[in-house]
């Protein structure tokens, strides 16, 4: 799995999330290449749609040198606080907000399967205090195996740290 954080220039904080199929170096590679395509065409000013197509064609055009990604983005405006969200094959993201959970899902395929990529945007403001989790399928796959998906929410809603990496710990 490979990850960024960033602030574009036209005003927005990303968050990228990709998981090659696989395991092992290949799958990592694969997932990099997504991450790196992503934040260089949102940092460039192009729409989460354009970015999840032109990333998908590029993944099809090399069909024989790359595997299946997903990839998770998540994009808050900082002048409105908007959020906007793409799930391409990924698993769940969580919004915590003063105790209660929602749960953001998407039932689109990975990347690199179809030329034309499927892209549902869930938008939601954003209010100072929230967190917004966003997880491999390989944490969900280990808590929802152990304990059950029903637990990862409680779990997210009990917690009282306020640091991220006090959260990632858990």
């Amino acid at each position: 799995d490979n990850y960024s954080f960033f602030e574009t220039k036209n005003g927005y904080f990303m968050a990228i999330l990709s998981d090659g199929m696989g395991s092992g170096e290949k799958a990592c590679a694969d997932s990099e290449v997504v991450v790196d395509m992503a934040e260089k065409l949102m940092d460039a000013g192009f729409s989460i749609e354009t970015t999840v197509q032109m990333i998908n064609d590029a993944l099809l055009a090399g069909a024989e040198n790359m595997n299946m990604s997903t990839l998770d983005l998540c994009g808050v405006d900082l002048h409105d606080g908007c959020a906007t969200f793409a799930k391409i094959g990924s698993a769940c993201t969580y919004i915590k907000r003063d105790g209660k959970v929602e749960k953001l899902t998407s039932a689109t395929l990975p990347l690199g399967i179809f030329h034309k990529q499927e892209v549902e945007l869930i938008h939601r403001d954003i209010q100072d205090g929230d967190y917004i989790i966003m997880l491999s399928d390989g944490v969900m796959d280990c808590i929802v195996q152990e304990k059950g998906e029903v637990f990862l929410k409680e779990l997210i809603a009990d917690l009282q740290f306020e640091r991220p990496n006090e959260i990632a710990g858990c």
